[in-house]
């Protein structure tokens, strides 16, 4: 996608700033290299290279510090993917005839009930 800035660059205080500078010279050359790279990944390659410490609060943190940078248009969009979560699309049908005919397709009965054994 690009660095496109949606809002003003927030006041970052100093040690964000800090911080800030670290994460985008590590996402920038995950982008030379032509990889994306997903959160939890950044964030211990962090934790690896001593610049933050494998705290829950500070992976929150990471996390909120790299939406505000997106936003601010400082890290690219597309660089740090999510590729755990897949959008779900609730089913559409034309009209009820089809709706049926999916629901007739995917019954299926318990094979495990009655079992003795799974």
């Amino acid at each position: 996608m690009a660095k496109i800035s949606y809002t003003e660059t927030k006041n970052f205080r100093k040690d964000t700033i800090l911080l800030l500078e670290k994460i985008v010279a590590m996402v920038d050359d995950y982008e030379k290299k032509g990889y994306r790279i997903t959160l939890r990944q950044l964030f211990y390659q962090l934790v690896s290279h001593d610049i933050l410490p494998n705290d829950q609060k500070k992976y929150k943190k990471l996390s909120t510090i790299i939406k505000e940078a997106r936003m601010a248009g400082l890290i690219d969009w597309d660089i740090i993917e999510d590729s755990i979560r897949i959008p779900t699309m609730p089913s559409e049908f034309e009209n009820i005839s089809d709706l049926v005919k999916a629901a007739i397709h995917s019954y299926r009965r318990d094979r495990w009930e009655n079992q003795e054994y799974y």
